[in-house]
């Protein structure tokens, strides 16, 4: 598959840029890889896609390589976890600076097909293995929200208080960029960090987003890091580790009609810090459940 317009190519299916063209994939396992040119550091992949015949709806693509020989970028497409046996039609779109392709009169049109593969039928078990316990009844559905990046002040070291190594955190500045929601993130959002004695960190955040459109969003999340088994002992010293990846569990708060789904969700956030550039970030999810009660089929949630 390939179009070309405004200046831009975007192809995929491919063997450089592998995609389900009518294949059948596992629940978990649904991504595309998509080729543009020329490189932009403003180009930006999605793809559209609806399953079964339902609403359109988007997948932001993430930067996978950049082949500057051949003026060339790869996007990969992650596709949310999506119910056995259903059918998805999708189409990869490229955007630079006010240029498109495909074209807009194309752009709706989901050409690419592909399938979930079917829950496998329940089977008889032994007794042993009859315990309700041993098996999973659910799956997440994630879909990708944003992608929030922070730029931090200087950490400010409180020490050691019951709760462990106390710091904390304010916001400079940041945005938020993804398929369901675009803004900035607020100066003097707070990140309060506490190092326990085990070396892990446990966080607790609340920040406020302003979207492009002018909504107002709180954020209020608390997740954890890592730091080691010396991770206390450095955190006494004001030595906090420059990387690290955490989990974070946030809940936004709006009063602004056109978010109000957000007051519902239970997200997810994965992401990392990088304190020699004075950076957090994380990518948001939304979780939803997917059972996979014997007998009664995969249903979303």
């Amino acid at each position: 598959m390939k179009h070309t317009h405004d200046g831009l190519t975007l192809w995929y299916g491919t063997p450089d840029a592998p995609a389900p063209l009518g294949d059948v994939v596992s629940p978990s396992a649904a991504s595309l890889v998509v080729g543009v040119n020329p490189t932009n550091p403003s180009n930006v992949v999605h793809a559209k896609y609806r399953v079964d015949g339902g609403v359109i709806q988007i997948a932001a693509g993430r930067l996978l390589r950049t082949d500057d020989a051949h003026q060339t970028q790869y996007f990969v497409v992650p596709f949310p976890i999506l119910p056995p046996g259903s059918v998805v039609e999708y189409g990869a779109a490229l955007g630079c600076v006010g240029r498109q392709v495909p074209a807009p009169g194309t752009a709706e049109r989901l050409p690419s097909t592909f399938s979930i593969a079917a829950a496998p039928a329940p089977t008889a078990r032994p007794a042993s293995a009859a315990d309700p316990a041993n098996a999973q009844r659910m799956a997440p559905r994630l879909e990708f929200l944003a992608a929030v990046t922070v730029r931090v002040d200087r950490p400010l070291c409180i020490g050691e208080t019951p709760e462990g190594v106390r710091f904390d955190f304010f916001a400079i500045d940041g945005t938020a960029s993804g398929p369901r929601m675009n803004g900035r993130v607020l100066s003097r959002s707070s990140d309060h960090l506490f190092v326990r004695p085990d070396g892990v960190a446990v966080l607790r955040v609340r920040a406020m987003i302003e979207t492009n459109d002018g909504a107002m969003l709180e954020v209020e999340y608390t997740g954890s890091l890592d730091f080691g088994p010396d991770g206390y002992k450095r955190a006494l010293a004001n030595d906090l580790p420059t990387r690290a990846t955490y989990v974070v569990a946030p809940r936004y708060l709006t009063a602004h009609p056109r978010y109000r789904w957000l007051n519902r969700l239970q997200c997810l956030g994965v992401g990392r810090i990088r304190l020699d550039e004075s950076i957090v970030e994380y990518d948001a999810f939304g979780v939803g459940v997917i059972t996979l009660d014997a007998g009664d089929g995969a249903r979303p949630r």
